[in-house]
């Protein structure tokens, strides 16, 4: 599985939160966390072979 694609629309969306933050303005101690926040929660954590695996029975 590709997962370059999910990365590549993750990169656009953190891109165009970062831009809408701009354009909202504010004082930059706030806009500083607020970024932060943007790059914490869209960090690309789809990683191939990471998921355990699980068994039931």
């Amino acid at each position: 599985m590709r997962l370059g694609r999910y990365e590549d629309d993750i990169n656009k969306f953190r891109g165009e939160a970062h831009r809408i933050l701009d354009e909202l303005g504010g004082e930059e101690p706030y806009l500083s966390v607020m970024r932060n926040l943007v790059d914490d929660s869209s960090r690309m954590l789809l990683r191939a072979g990471l998921a355990p695996e699980v068994t039931v029975g």
